[in-house]
């Protein structure tokens, strides 16, 4: 659906984008604890954004990413303990771990059948008690302009498995164009559930001190009530 190979660069820009590192990272980390002492999968790790991040708290860091350049990303500056390598989430054997984090990667799986398969693939890599989280693109308006943050989603109606454009920017930089895929709530709790997780819930994104004090309270006025991508997480 996006050629990684070809866009990596640009996209590697937009680590620098305030609702990544001020609100993503926060609301992960948050959602993940404790990762003393665990191991993790990074699903559609990339150039080992996140991969680097778990790294510094975790036992043991995998990443597995389809696209081979964002792979040789990924492997320049690896910590000790980090494995990454090409795979498709759908096909590749995946370790076994206590964390699994798949951040946009859902709202690249069109079919729900596919959708259910790979939430049963995630329920057979995790130990028991083992946490699921995840980030989906989730607008809430038609057209939802948070560009200032980082993106502009764009959806021509609420229904699964609409597709989706998004728009990266970092400040007034356009970086580049994503498509996927929308999928409700409903959707993604139900098949959840199919497969065998508990503890399903919906997580408030939350704003680092940091992004407050170099940004200041008013820049981010507005962004929880009107965030444009949700957090879940489930227990195995």
């Amino acid at each position: 659906m996006n050629d990684y190979d070809q866009i990596g660069g640009q996209y590697s820009k937009s680590h620098l984008k305030p609702d990544k590192r001020y609100s993503m990272v926060p609301s992960t980390l948050n959602i993940l604890q404790p990762l003393s002492g665990r191991t993790v999968l990074d699903v559609g790790c990339g150039d080992g954004f996140f991969t680097r991040i778990f790294a510094q708290e975790a036992n043991l860091v995998y990443g597995i990413d389809i696209s081979h350049e964002q792979i040789r990303r990924a492997r320049q500056g690896m910590l000790p303990n980090m494995m990454v390598e090409v795979g498709d989430m759908l096909n590749a054997d995946l370790p076994r771990v206590n964390r699994i984090f798949s951040p946009f990667v859902l709202n690249y799986v069109q079919e729900k059948e596919k959708l259910k398969g790979l939430f049963e693939r995630y329920y057979d890599s995790l130990n028991p008690n083992g946490i699921l989280a995840s980030i989906v693109d989730m607008p809430q308006s038609l057209v939802h302009d948070m560009r200032k943050f980082g993106s502009i989603k764009r959806i021509a109606k609420f229904e699964e498995g609409e597709p989706m454009e998004v728009e990266i920017y970092n400040g007034n930089e356009h970086l580049t164009t994503l498509h996927s895929v929308y999928h409700t709530k409903e959707t993604i709790e139900t098949l959840l559930a199919k497969t065998g997780f508990r503890e399903i819930q919906w997580h408030t994104p939350i704003i680092s001190s940091k992004g407050i004090k170099e940004l200041g309270e008013n820049f981010w006025k507005g962004y929880v009530e009107n965030c444009d991508v949700a957090y879940f997480s489930a227990r195995r």
